[in-house]
C-alpha cells in the first residue's frame, strides 16, 4: 500500500530531517520549528509531503530519545482546533511518559468549575470575565504542574515536542488553540523543556498580531518538492509500481516535469498506473493538464470506488466506513448498484488510495486538500450533467448528522457535528444554512463560546460568493461582532466599515490617518504588592495635577468591590495606556503579579502600552526578571525609599511621567 510505504519506508527529505535533529538537540535553538511550502505560487503549494515529514521527525524524536513525549495535532481536523483538546493531549502524552506525574492543580481547577455554573452567567460582560477567569486558573494550574516535572528530567532538554499539521486552517485565528487569555500560538505553558514544530502551506505573517516581533521564537525551514533523485527513489520503492524507473531516463525526467516533484502528483499517477490499465508511456503523453489528467482517471476507477472519492471530497470534513454505510444505504440516485457490497473489504482498497489521509487519532479520513479541490473542479462537473447528485449527497449527510445528534449528548462532539452539517444545509439552501447560522451563532455569542462561534463563521464564508449582498453585509456584521469579543474592536470597525462599503458599491474604508494616534486622557494602571499600598497612595498624590487636568486617570484594583476584581482588573490592564509596575521585593514574591505581567509584556511588545518599572524598594535581583530590560524609573535607579525626602523621589517621578506624556502627545502634531 501506497500510504504504509509513506509511513514505514520515508524516502528523501534528508536536508529537513537534519535541520529537525539539529534543531531537537541544540538548547538554544528557537523553541518553534516552522515548515511552510517553498513554492510560492497558489497553484503549486501543498502536497509537498509536510504531513508525512512531520510524522517522520516525531519517530526520528521517539527513536533518539525514547523517553521524549510527541503530542500530535492536525488542524485540518475541527476536533483539533480546540485548545482544551490540545492539553489534554498533552497531559495524557506526559503521564505516559512520567508515571510518577500528576496534573494535580489543573485537576483541581476543572472540577471547581461546572459546566452548570459557568452556563447560568447571564450577564454578557461576567461571561466574558468568567471565561477569562477559568482559562486563566487553568493556564495556571498547569503551569505549576508543569514546573513539578523539572525534578524528573535529569538532562536539560526538551522533554515535550509538540507538531502542528495544517496550520493554514488556523493561521487567521490562532488563538483559538490558546489556553492562556493572554498568551499566543503556540503556548509553552511556562515549561522550558517543550518543543513545537509547525507544518503550513504558508510562510508565517510577522505582521499577524500572533507573530508580531516574534521572529526570534522562530526557526523557518521552507520544504520544497522532491528533487529527481528522489521521485525516482520514491517509485521504485513502491512494491506495486510496475516498472523499476532510471533517474536518467528519459520517462523520469518527463513525469518530474509534469508532476513538479510534488509528492501527492506522484503518488496520484502511481494510484492511476496500478489501477487502470495504461503504461506510463501513455500516461506522459496526455495533451491535457497532467492534473487534470490524472484526477480524471479516477472515475474511470472500479466502481463503487470512484464513486467514493467523489463522496469524500464533497462530504469534506470527515469521512469513515459508517458514513459511506450510511450513504449507500440512503442514497437513491445512484448510477451503478450498490447491493451485496463488501464494504469492510471495499473500505480497505479506499485506505490504499495515495491522497486518502488518515487521522491519528480516531477512524476518520479525508481527502488530501489538493486533491479534494482536484476532484470537486474536474469530477464532479461530469456527474453532474446527468443529474444533481451533490445536493442529494448533501441531503442525506444533513440527514446523518441529524441522526447522530439526537444520541448524542458530549456538547463538544455535537458542536462538531452542528459545524459539519451547516456546511451541506448551506450548500443546499443559502437562506435555510444561513438561518441555521445565525441560530448558532447567536447562541455561541450568548455563551461566550468563540471558538464555536469561529468555527461557524468559517463555513459560512465559504459560501460568501452565494449570498445577496445584505446577506453578506450581515455575514461582515457577524464577524465584527466575534472579532469585538475576542478583543479586537480595531479589526471590528474595519469590518463593519468593509461591509458597508461593499454593501453600498465603494471602496472605503474608515480613514486612519485622520484620527488622534493618543488619547487627550492616558490611562494608567499600577501593578502592585498589598504591602506597598502606601507608597502607591504617596505615588498617586504627586500626581494629582495631572489628573485634575484630565491628563490621566488611574486605576488599581484597590478601586472596586469584592466579586468584581478580575473582571474589572482585565477591563482596565487591557486599555491602559501606562503600565507602573512597582518594583520591591513583596512585588517580585506575588502570586498574581505574574499574571498581569505575562499581559503587561505583551502590550507592550505589540506597541499598545508603555510598561513602566517604578523603584518603590530595593529589590536586587529584578534586574534578572522578565522586564528586567525595561527603562526604569526614577531613572537615577535609586528606589524611593532609599531617598532622603520620599517626596524628592516621587516628585521626579511624576516629572519623567508627565515628560513622556508631552512627548507621545508631540507625536501627533
Amino acid at each position: 500500500m501506497l500510504n504504509e510505504q509513506i509511513a514505514n519506508r520515508f524516502i528523501g527529505r534528508d536536508k529537513e530531517i537534519d535541520v529537525f535533529i539539529r534543531w531537537l538537540q541544540d538548547p538554544y535553538a528557537p523553541w518553534i520549528l516552522h515548515f511552510h511550502d517553498a513554492a510560492q505560487e497558489e497553484g503549486k503549494k501543498g502536497g509537498v509531503g509536510k504531513t508525512w515529514l512531520l510524522r517522520k521527525c516525531a519517530a526520528v524524536a521517539k527513536e533518539r530519545y525514547p523517553d521524549i513525549g510527541i503530542v500530535s495535532i492536525d488542524f485540518s481536523d475541527i476536533v483539533d482546533r480546540d485548545r482544551f483538546v490540545i492539553v489534554k493531549r498533552i497531559i495524557e502524552e506526559l503521564k505516559t511518559i512520567y508515571p510518577e506525574w500528576s496534573s494535580t492543580s489543573f485537576t483541581q481547577v476543572i472540577e471547581q468549575y461546572s459546566i452548570t455554573d459557568y452556563h447560568n452567567i447571564t450577564v454578557p460582560e461576567s461571561r466574558d470575565a468568567a471565561d477569562y477567569i477559568i482559562r486563566d486558573e487553568l493556564f495556571t494550574a498547569l503551569a505549576t504542574d508543569l514546573q513539578k516535572l523539572d525534578k524528573h528530567i535529569e538532562q536539560k532538554k526538551k522533554s515535550l515536542l509538540i507538531f502542528f499539521d495544517s496550520f493554514e486552517a488556523i493561521e487567521e485565528n490562532p488563538t483559538i488553540a490558546v489556553l492562556g487569555p493572554f498568551q499566543k500560538f503556540p503556548e509553552n505553558y511556562q515549561f522550558k523543556y517543550i518543543g513545537v514544530v509547525i507544518a503550513g502551506r504558508n510562510v508565517l505573517n510577522w505582521m499577524h498580531p500572533n507573530w508580531k516581533g516574534r521572529e526570534q521564537e522562530v526557526q523557518v525551514l521552507p520544504v520544497p518538492s522532491f528533487s529527481l533523485k528522489e521521485m525516482v527513489e520514491f517509485i521504485n520503492d513502491n512494491r506495486q509500481f510496475p516498472q523499476q524507473l532510471q533517474a536518467d531516463s528519459r520517462q523520469a525526467k518527463e513525469l518530474y516535469k509534469l508532476t513538479y516533484g510534488r509528492p501527492i502528483a506522484v503518488g496520484l499517477a502511481i494510484d492511476v498506473l496500478k489501477y487502470r490499465d495504461i503504461t506510463l508511456e501513455r500516461l506522459l503523453t496526455t495533451s491535457l493538464n497532467f492534473n487534470e489528467y490524472l484526477v480524471l482517471k479516477i472515475n474511470e476507477l472500479e466502481n463503487p470506488i470512484s464513486w467514493i472519492v467523489l463522496f469524500m471530497a464533497h462530504v469534506y470534513h470527515r469521512f469513515n466506513s459508517e458514513i459511506l454505510d450510511w450513504l449507500f444505504e440512503h442514497l437513491m440516485n445512484m448510477q451503478s448498484p450498490i447491493e451485496n457490497l463488501d464494504t469492510k473489504n471495499l473500505w480497505k482498497k479506499v485506505l490504499e488510495l495515495s491522497f486518502v489521509r488518515r487521522s491519528q487519532y480516531g477512524i476518520d479520513v479525508t481527502l488530501h486538500d489538493e486533491m479534494r479541490q482536484l476532484v470537486t473542479k474536474y469530477n464532479w462537473p461530469l456527474h453532474e450533467q446527468q443529474g444533481p447528485f451533490r445536493q442529494e449527497l448533501s441531503n442525506s449527510i444533513v440527514a446523518y448528522y441529524d441522526n447522530k445528534m439526537k444520541e448524542e449528548y458530549n456538547e463538544q462532539r455535537k458542536q462538531i457535528y452542528i459545524i459539519e452539517r451547516l456546511y451541506h444545509l448551506l450548500y443546499v439552501d443559502i437562506d435555510d444554512g444561513l438561518a441555521d447560522f445565525q441560530q448558532y451563532f447567536q447562541q455561541s455569542i450568548r455563551l461566550w463560546d468563540s471558538p464555536f462561534a469561529h468555527h461557524l463563521l468559517v463555513e459560512a464564508q465559504k459560501f460568501e460568493d452565494r449570498m445577496s449582498s445584505i446577506q453578506k453585509y450581515q455575514l461582515h456584521l457577524a464577524q465584527a461582532k466575534l472579532q469585538s469579543i475576542e478583543k479586537n474592536a480595531k479589526a471590528s470597525q474595519y469590518i463593519i466599515y468593509e461591509g458597508l462599503a461593499k454593501l453600498r458599491g465603494i471602496e472605503s474604508q474608515p480613514s486612519e490617518a485622520s484620527q488622534p494616534k493618543y488619547p487627550e486622557t492616558f490611562k494608567i494602571y499600577y501593578s502592585y504588592a498589598d504591602e506597598d499600598i502606601e507608597l502607591l497612595k504617596q505615588l498617586q498624590k504627586h500626581l494629582a495635577v495631572l489628573k485634575q487636568r484630565n491628563v490621566i486617570i488611574d486605576w488599581h484594583r484597590g478601586k472596586i468591590a469584592p466579586g468584581e476584581e478580575v473582571a474589572n482588573k482585565i477591563k482596565h490592564l487591557d486599555t491602559a495606556h501606562f503600565i507602573l509596575l512597582c518594583i520591591s521585593p513583596d512585588f517580585i514574591d506575588s502570586e498574581y503579579v505574574p499574571i498581569e505581567i505575562a499581559r503587561a509584556l505583551e502590550r507592550h511588545k505589540a506597541k499598545e502600552a508603555k510598561v513602566i518599572p517604578v523603584l518603590f524598594r530595593p529589590t536586587g535581583n529584578w534586574k534578572d526578571a522578565v522586564f528586567g530590560d525595561l527603562q526604569a524609573i526614577p531613572r537615577n535607579s535609586i528606589p524611593v525609599t532609599r531617598w532622603a525626602d520620599k517626596d524628592d523621589a516621587f516628585d521626579e517621578i511624576a516629572r519623567e511621567i508627565k515628560d513622556l506624556i508631552n512627548q507621545l502627545k508631540s507625536e501627533d502634531i
